[in-house]
């Protein structure tokens, strides 16, 4: 494939990332493909610039670019203009339904039966790394002739990965890496370490009132542990219908308190326990030095492309109300960027169901369907008729997620209304459920799904792996919300505008409290404007809520204000 560049470096380096802190470079190895010149940087040098080109026409090539732009923006050098990066295009040539296959470096040499480096003494230099500075002589041209053979793989891995994909789809994938991850990595989660750090030294004690405080509404704990039949008895004494396992038992998955919260919402501060309990005993939050929770994104993990970050270290991967412990630093604030409804327009979208298209710019989509079934007159609102709203939203989001009825069922509490409801969403949105049957039909006769900017996937190629078509059906709305993050996240980190998170169709800024107005109509308007590149022309709106300078994330929850009394009172 001829490449449109004059020059292209294979750059790596090696570095240490305590947890939390930003990244220590110790020496980076550049080679460029076209002449074969090697160039060296090590931490002792007195002259600390580039080793890559930075012009229009030069490409850095690299593995997990993200680790390499954190680098270089510690060592304030200029990020190149074009990356790409082979660790997301082999996750997107070995991405399969029902099977997922590790992606390492060493991993990707094996799939091309390449030679490289063992294990072994791969996890040697790494170890060499972490320990850290000083390094005698024979230890730093260890780390370099170490950082030489991650070169020499990402040559032999190049001509593999770069045929199986668009060019500009590989450079698009490697700004999102080398650029926004970097940045967002880089920026960090500002919270509240002080009172961060004091849930966490207290956590069991902590657990310990929690539970009292909380179960003297349910009676489903004794010492600690919770009791099925209390449980049960509460159930019984409230009169609400639990689903059971196959055997009988109470269901007590995460997503079945979750579910049945919205139906009998007494239960929530049960469900909230049991998770924070759960999460206490696992959490270790990840804090550098100057208080910001800083973990490695992981982009394009998951099979959709989103990014899965490492959870018990993640202010966004623990219960909702940990989210309080986020806090904006003084005179800034914190601007929560939310695309509205997004996976219901994207289904329109790709379906191009003109009558969910229309559904979603009626400003709400639940409210539309219910007055097009007549199920509310024609003049009620949010506030008039949020019994029956919320009862269709329940129905569209679980027909989007691929909630059979008898899951719907589960949940409405009562089969034929969700019998009924089910018929009407298939009836009213028909070209949509024809498109997500077709899907499933392409994916089972061994035809590959793809974006509009290039994630791909496909069936399994194990004999006799099952698919579900639930999981199919639901792919190419996630992952184009995934394309749709993506680039709003490089517009705005390319502008200079500090994100210091991506969560899932969601994003958030930091910035001076006296900017704040002008920054939520910059990055409102960018990310309508990705929404309408992405997804032909319809502009998914967006929702900014703003916090207080140098104030929490959000209104304290009655969970978060919990835990700080008894944080004050120990």
């Amino acid at each position: 494939m001829p490449l449109p560049f004059k020059s292209l470096w294979l750059l790596d380096y090696e570095y240490r990332e305590l947890e939390g802190n930003l990244v220590e470079p110790w020496c980076a190895v550049a080679k460029n493909l076209f002449t074969a010149e090697v160039r060296v940087w090590r931490h002792t040098d007195k002259v600390c610039r580039p080793i890559y080109d930075i012009g229009p026409r030069d490409v850095v090539v690299a593995y997990a670019a993200e680790s390499e732009g954190r680098c270089c923006r510690r060592l304030g050098w200029p990020l190149p203009q074009h990356c790409v990066d082979l660790l997301p295009i082999f996750r997107r040539l070995i991405n399969r339904f029902g099977s997922r296959s590790k992606a390492s470096l060493l991993d990707a040499l094996k799939h091309f039966n390449l030679p490289g480096i063992s294990g072994l003494e791969k996890e040697e230099y790494r170890a060499l790394a972490i320990r850290g500075a000083p390094f005698t002589e024979a230890e730093m041209d260890g780390l370099v002739a170490y950082c030489k053979t991650d070169v020499e793989a990402l040559e032999a891995l190049f001509p593999k990965l770069i045929e199986t994909v668009d060019i500009q789809h590989a450079l698009l994938m490697g700004r999102y890496t080398m650029v926004a991850v970097s940045g967002v990595q880089y920026a960090g989660v500002p919270v509240n370490h002080v009172l961060l750090t004091a849930m966490v030294e207290n956590q069991a004690e902590i657990a310990k009132r929690l539970t009292v405080d909380i179960d003297k509404d349910f009676g489903v704990y004794v010492d600690g542990s919770f009791i099925h039949s209390n449980f049960e008895s509460f159930l019984q004494k409230k009169g609400m219908v639990w689903p059971r396992t196959l055997a009988g038992r109470l269901q007590l998955s995460e997503d079945t308190f979750k579910e049945l919260s919205l139906r009998y919402p007494c239960v929530k501060p049960l469900a909230e326990l049991r998770k924070s309990l759960a999460t206490f005993r696992a959490i270790k939050p990840s804090l550098g030095a100057d208080g910001r929770n800083r973990v490695a994104l992981m982009p394009f993990s998951s099979i959709t492309g989103r990014n899965q970050p490492r959870g018990s270290g993640y202010v966004f991967a623990w219960p909702k109300w940990m989210r309080n412990f986020i806090q904006a630093p003084e005179g800034r604030v914190l601007i929560s960027f939310d695309y509205e409804q997004q996976e219901f327009l994207i289904g329109a979208a790709l379906a191009q169901d003109r009558a969910m298209m229309d559904a979603y710019h009626s400003g709400d989509p639940y409210l539309h369907m219910a007055k097009l079934s007549r199920a509310i007159p024609p003049d009620a609102t949010k506030d008039s008729h949020r019994q029956q709203r919320d009862l269709y939203k329940t129905l569209v989001l679980s027909i989007q997620y691929g909630t059979g009825l008898d899951g719907l069922s589960a949940k409405l509490g009562d089969r034929a209304v969700a019998k009924k409801l089910s018929e009407e969403h298939r009836h009213q949105f028909r070209r949509y459920h024809s498109w997500c049957e077709q899907q499933v039909e392409r994916v089972l006769l061994g035809e590959s799904l793809t974006t509009p900017f290039g994630w791909a996937i496909r069936k399994s190629d194990i004999s006799g792996e099952e698919i579900n078509p639930r999981s199919v059906g639901n792919w190419p709305v996630q992952a184009t919300g995934s394309d749709i993050l993506r680039i709003a996240a490089i517009s705005l980190v390319e502008r200079n505008i500090t994100v210091v998170a991506l969560v899932h169709d969601a994003l958030v800024v930091e910035c001076a409290h006296a900017e704040a107005d002008d920054v939520v109509r910059t990055v409102t308007g960018l990310m309508e404007e990705t929404s309408m590149a992405v997804l032909s022309g319809e502009r998914c709106r967006v929702e900014a809520t703003v916090s207080a300078p140098g104030g929490g994330w959000a209104d304290a929850s009655p969970m978060f204000e919990k835990v700080t009394r008894i944080i004050q009172n120990l």
